[in-house]
């Protein structure tokens, strides 16, 4: 948590899961319950928008995605994407409840990657960070530095 609230702080804004233990302890869960490691997924958030403190738009603020998700991944592999931009003018999915979203989340993360033996920062940066597979060293060396932390 400690670093959450260190790391999770941009242009004075402050990360909704610094100091938020029941949010922290449900993210975990999913992530848990998922088979994702819940570290890869908080740092890719950090390396992504500094743990949600660095958000685009304002519009989309009450969209519960701090990832730039463009479709909601479900558990049975399926998604469900919407015309983008949308009416406030936002390019990303809007979920209901962040606990929605981290479940998405952690399915796009697990069934797009891991599942496909892409487990470390930087074989995911080759694709989710525009699709050149090329290593992104900047975006894995921010996942990175808390992993073994």
């Amino acid at each position: 948590m400690n670093k959450i609230c260190k790391y999770g702080k941009i242009h004075w804004n402050i990360s909704p899961l610094c100091n938020n233990w029941d949010m922290y302890k449900k993210l975990k869960t999913i992530s848990t319950n998922k088979w994702v490691e819940f570290w890869l997924l908080v740092w890719i958030t950090y390396a992504e928008s500094h743990i949600w403190a660095n958000y685009s738009s304002s519009a989309c603020i009450d969209y519960n995605n701090r990832s730039w998700i463009k479709r909601a991944k479900h558990d049975d592999g399926t998604t469900t994407k919407t015309k983008l931009p949308d009416t406030n003018w936002c390019w990303i999915y809007k979920f209901d409840t962040i606990g929605n979203y981290w479940n998405s989340f952690a399915n796009s993360i697990k069934m797009w990657y891991i599942d496909k033996d892409c487990k470390t920062p930087e074989c995911i940066s080759q694709y989710r960070v525009r699709s050149d597979w090329a290593v992104k060293d900047r975006w894995s060396n921010r996942v990175n530095m808390f992993r073994n932390n």
